[in-house]
């Protein structure tokens, strides 16, 4: 769910695909289902996903914990709101964490923690973050290999294993700014 005034914009050639993964296959028919507002008034904030993502890490075998970090400054001229996060890793990933870091007062802080093998969703924030230009993001995946007799590579291709911390994320609408 969207916050209030929060849309995705589509242009009128656009449109939306959605797809439902599910880890383990059902027994009885998927009744799911989705609904969608679709509305010619400009929100005052466009939706978006910004993504951290872990491009390369070798995972030891039999070893309960090990990480791979990721950060970025944000350098745009328009505050980023952050209003939810996703974690998603395979089975070796126990916990993923994002931070902000304040540009001017170099203050950090935890803005997102998630077990990546709970449902794969997006889940609000209690309070909206604002990323500031100058500000910057953190995030770390952990992983357990334990049970693992030989090393794992995260990267190339895309879908061997992983690390990805999804933002959901408003901007102000104005200007020639997108997402």
């Amino acid at each position: 769910m969207l916050p209030e005034n929060v849309a995705f914009k589509l242009a009128p050639e656009e449109y939306v695909v959605m797809q439902i993964h599910y880890k383990n296959p059902f027994k009885e028919p998927d009744h799911s289902g989705v609904t969608a507002k679709i509305s010619s008034i400009q929100p005052k904030y466009f939706a978006g996903i910004y993504l951290l993502w872990r491009f390369s890490l070798n995972i030891p075998a039999g070893v309960p914990e090990t990480s791979g970090d990721m950060n970025c400054k944000w350098n745009q001229n328009i505050p980023l709101n952050i209003f939810a996060f996703r974690p998603h890793a395979h089975s070796l990933g126990k916990r993923i964490i994002g931070m902000k870091t304040d540009g001017k007062t170099r203050e950090s802080k935890i803005i997102a923690d998630g077990d990546p093998q709970k449902p794969q969703a997006f889940y609000p924030l209690k309070d909206i973050v604002t990323i500031n230009p100058g500000d910057s993001l953190f995030a770390r995946c952990t992983y357990d290999s334990t049970a693992k007799a030989r090393s794992t590579q995260i990267g190339k291709p895309y879908f061997h294993w992983m690390c990805i911390l999804d933002l959901d994320i408003a901007i102000l609408v104005r200007g020639k700014f997108t997402i």
